[in-house]
């Protein structure tokens, strides 16, 4: 019993851990979107081209400023461009989506530590009831995972050439743009989206552990709800038995 115990605590530890990490990324981006939180954004050329393909909605205004990106005189040629790009647009969706997401991922976690100790059962209802929100939460997120992996992989293939970086970004004047963007570092280009995929990707470590969490979770619960009826029926057989003996020990003592 211990050793599932101990499965089923350190996968529920893991996922915690891995739900604190992404619910502060999904509420930073989601501040970001808003221009809530703009400055860390021009500390770096690579900060600020993050900033304009991912988190430049209309809430920051459409100018530009191309000195964070280490281009000087330009300033005065601005892109032309929506207030907000179907790029931005859906990565604030997905930020959305993984902060409740993760945010059930915590409290189905937490029922499962929670609910463990208070059910005595080998029944296939009770394995089901502890473990069917962790399992579907995880799936959700494995396939939100994928679907915006999927995005971003094109992006990160169309940000590779000037033009594709446009394209990504929407910019409709793009002969007032490419002189800027050619004078930009061509991996700064493509950094953006390739962040934004193996963080969605989970650098692909938390990837490949999210899938064997799902596959050992249901198991290790119904030990542990096995293990636990056993050791509660022997415990009882074990109560019954001194109780029988301690019975006849009262009807072998002489009375006086």
């Amino acid at each position: 019993m211990e050793f599932s115990r101990r499965q089923i605590i350190a996968i529920a530890l893991y996922t915690t851990f891995q739900s604190v990490i992404f619910i502060i990324l999904s509420s930073l981006s989601i501040l970001s979107y808003f221009c809530l939180i703009e400055t860390p954004f021009t500390l770096s050329p690579t900060f600020y081209m993050i900033h304009l393909m991912y988190f430049k909605s209309q809430h920051c205004g459409n100018k530009s400023d191309w000195t964070h990106l280490n281009v000087m005189n330009y300033n005065e040629v601005q892109a032309d461009r929506p207030d907000t790009s179907s790029a931005i647009e859906r990565t604030f969706i997905i930020s959305i989506l993984y902060l409740i997401l993760y945010s059930c991922l915590i409290l189905s976690s937490a029922l499962i530590i929670l609910t463990l100790n208070h059910l005595a059962k080998r029944h296939l209802l009770a394995c089901i009831m502890i473990t069917f929100p962790f399992v579907l939460t995880m799936l959700l997120i494995f396939i939100l995972d994928n679907f915006s992996a999927a995005y971003y992989s094109v992006d990160y293939a169309r940000s590779s050439s000037t033009y594709g970086a446009m394209t990504v970004m929407e910019i409709r004047n793009r002969e007032d743009i490419r002189p800027i963007l050619e004078k930009v570092n061509p991996n700064i280009l493509t950094f953006p989206a390739a962040l934004m995929m193996y963080t969605s990707l989970k650098y692909y470590l938390f990837f490949v552990l999210n899938i064997l969490s799902m596959i050992v979770i249901v198991p290790s619960v119904w030990n542990n709800l096995s293990q636990t009826k056993e050791a509660k029926v022997n415990d009882e057989k074990l109560y019954i038995l001194r109780s029988s003996q301690c019975i006849n020990v009262d009807r072998e003592l002489p009375i006086n």
